[in-house]
């Protein structure tokens, strides 16, 4: 309780106290004055009593009000005392218990907002003591942010016009001048005894730590945690704000993407945390490149972000595609220089861009990051180009591509997938015992659509696991049926890189060979060679496994990748496929003859069979014979059919030559 109150409070009881002494006085000076004389006569025997009697009657009525006063006085001075003390105690446990409170206690005047009071948590929270507002009552206002001092005293007369509780949130100067303090002040408007807006009271709560908590937890929503860049909500942000800036002014603004090469790779051999430091240091790189880079854009407020686990995106305001082109290959030139340092040994950096412009190719944030990613994607496949500008005939493609997938989730749904089979023929036997399998997708009007309109599409958008259980499993109701004939046919299925590092298709084809019943010697397993190098070590592992129950691999289009023979001794493959390219115009081309036959050769040398594709001829297959050429594929030999055609000659002589299936480790004649 502040002194002012206080004194008012007992000015009142002494008041109260004073009115009532005078008050029983003046009805005791009344009544002597009424009766006493009265009360004389009755009493008075004779007139010289009488006389006596008036002679004391005076010193009566003072004896009488003294000890009456006497008796008023200290009975209401005893609770004019205790009221005291009760006020002395009030204040101290009022005292104690605002100095007690964490939060600021104020009292303000209005409309000057004029500090009357403030408590002592003023002096902990900031640096201020309560004589420094009594000395300086405009203080309170004085320390208010120069951002929040207008809003926050429009706030408070707002609130005092209607007589309400205000809450306003603010930020206040530390008396050291550096520090900013988050405060929320909760108060309550107060009239006078005339009804004017004389006052307020609030208390102000600390809510730094809130206010700090929330500033980071907005940071970690629109940055990348590891790298300190934008992620991509942030991202975003900041593109749709250089839209529209770009927009206003006529002007246009590029997205270009950069994707790292052979990332998964790398966390793989050295550890996610050199992947760590890899992107930290390609991310800082980009930063430096950017500022450095005024010459492309005409303004210094380009912006990296880190879009995904190996790709950062760079907003150029005011760029055009010529310039981010002239961006991209300096960045591409220059972080092949950077060196990340992995232990003993050094990593080079290498990657692939893709470009997007606005408004050329989008006129939304996401959809410009959206085709910045496509261009990026066809960057990565293209291999000689890697930077590619997004092109909107693309935008067409993509939505052909999405109906695709549809088609595909429909298909598997329905299961809607068929089986053809074309042979491969035994050249030094002749026999037919041997069918690649080859899958179609059924249209609901009965349409049937080859692999090369769907199986791209399946693979960019990750479905193609699906078609390979499928085909898989369709594969293995085929040899059971054959089985049952007594027919012994093998066959060849393809199989994406997609499983590698996948142990599910290992655990689903150990059930296949443990329930089925079938032959794993039966199923030859078919993978590129692009795929089986593109990882390596992953291929090796899944092959070497699978390769302990039975199943036999071949190494298809082996010529076209990333053709080394050093693959036919890493890669524990039993066939290499030589791709058709190099078939097909095998009898005109000299230099296709000399690759063949080197093929052929070394193949044999690592104990592997070999099969021709696109054997179109029988000039063809005479020269692949001459070669030791074990086995042709092509329309010579046979299309693709919906089923395998029985012929009870063939079989005997495949029984004969080649007892229960393929032997691809023993030459027959």
């Amino acid at each position: 309780m502040d002194d002012s109150s206080r004194t008012k409070k007992v000015d009142r009881a002494e008041k109260g106290i004073a009115l009532k002494v005078a008050l029983v006085y003046s009805v005791v000076g009344i009544l002597w004055i009424l009766f006493s004389d009265q009360l004389l006569l009755k009493g008075a025997p004779d007139p010289r009593a009488l006389t006596y009697l008036q002679t004391f009657k005076g010193w009566l009525y003072i004896l009488a009000t003294a000890v009456l006063l006497y008796v008023l006085i200290r009975r209401y001075a005893g609770s004019l005392a205790r009221l005291m003390g009760r006020l002395r105690i009030s204040e101290e446990r009022i005292r104690h218990l605002v100095d007690s409170v964490p939060d600021i206690l104020y009292t303000a005047r209005l409309p000057d907002f004029g500090v009357t009071f403030i408590s002592p948590a003023v002096t902990t929270v900031l640096g201020f003591t309560p004589e420094d507002f009594a000395a300086n009552p405009y203080l309170l206002q004085d320390q208010l942010h120069d951002d929040d001092r207008r809003r926050v005293l429009s706030e408070i007369r707002r609130a005092a016009a209607k007589l309400k509780t205000f809450t306003v949130e603010y930020r206040m100067w530390h008396k050291d001048g550096k520090t900013v303090r988050w405060f929320r002040d909760s108060g309550n408007v107060y009239e006078d005894e005339n009804h004017r807006i004389a006052s307020i009271s609030g208390a102000m709560s600390d809510i730094t730590e809130r206010k700090e908590a929330e500033a980071r937890a907005a940071y970690m929503a629109n940055h990348d945690s590891l790298t300190g860049l934008l992620n991509q909500r942030g991202l975003i942000l900041v593109l749709e704000n250089f839209m529209a800036l770009a927009r206003r002014r006529q002007q246009e603004m590029t997205c270009l993407i950069l994707g790292i090469d052979g990332f998964g790779h790398i966390n793989d051999i050295y550890g996610r945390r050199t992947g760590d430091d890899l992107l930290v240091q390609v991310g800082q790189f980009l930063e430096r490149t950017l500022r450095a880079s005024d010459v492309i854009s005409h303004t210094r407020n380009q912006v990296v972000a880190r879009v995904g686990g190996n790709r950062f995106l760079m907003a150029l305001p005011d760029t055009k595609l010529k310039g981010a082109q002239t961006l991209g290959e300096r960045i591409l030139k220059e972080l092949g220089q950077l060196k990340i340092p992995a232990g003993t040994e050094y990593i080079r950096v290498t990657g692939k861009i893709g470009i997007a412009g606005f408004p050329t190719h989008a006129e939304e944030a996401d959809s410009l990051l959206s085709h910045a990613e496509t261009a990026l994607k066809r960057a990565k496949n293209e291999g000689a180009k890697p930077i590619h500008v997004f092109d909107n005939a693309e935008r067409e493609e993509d939505t052909q591509a999405l109906r695709c997938v549809e088609a595909i989730h429909r298909a598997l749904e329905d299961k809607r997938f068929t089986l053809h089979f074309q042979p491969i023929l035994h050249i030094p036997s002749g026999a037919l015992h041997h069918y690649e399998v080859l899958v179609r997708m059924q249209m609901p009007d009965n349409r049937l659509i080859p692999p090369g309109q769907f199986i791209e599409v399946a693979e960019r958008f990750g479905m193609i696991n699906q078609i390979d259980y499928r085909v898989l499993e369709m594969a293995f109701e085929h040899l059971k049926k054959l089985a049952k004939q007594r027919r012994h046919i093998t066959l060849s299925v393809n199989l994406s890189g997609a499983h590698f590092g996948d142990t599910r298709l290992l655990q689903w084809l150990e059930n296949k060979f443990t329930n089925s019943g079938i032959d794993t010697r039966n199923l030859i397993l078919e993978i590129t060679e692009t795929a089986a190098v593109r990882d390596m070590q992953k291929a090796r592992t899944l092959m070497q496994s699978l390769k302990t129950l039975g199943y036999r691999f071949a190494l298809d289009d082996f010529g076209i990748g990333f053709t080394s023979f050093s693959h036919l001794r890493t890669l524990p493959v039993d066939i290499v496929k030589i791709d058709g390219s190099f078939v097909r115009n095998l009898h005109t081309s000299r230099e296709d003859r000399g690759l063949v036959q080197a093929i052929t050769n070394v193949a044999k040398t690592f104990n592997k069979k070999v099969v021709a594709e696109f054997v179109e001829n029988g000039e063809i297959l005479k020269i692949l014979q001459r070669f030791g050429v074990d086995y042709a594929q092509g329309f010579h030999i046979g299309k693709p059919e919906p089923s395998i055609p029985f012929n009870e000659a063939l079989q005997k002589e495949a029984e004969n030559t080649i007892p229960h299936s393929l032997d691809l480790n023993l030459a027959k004649p």
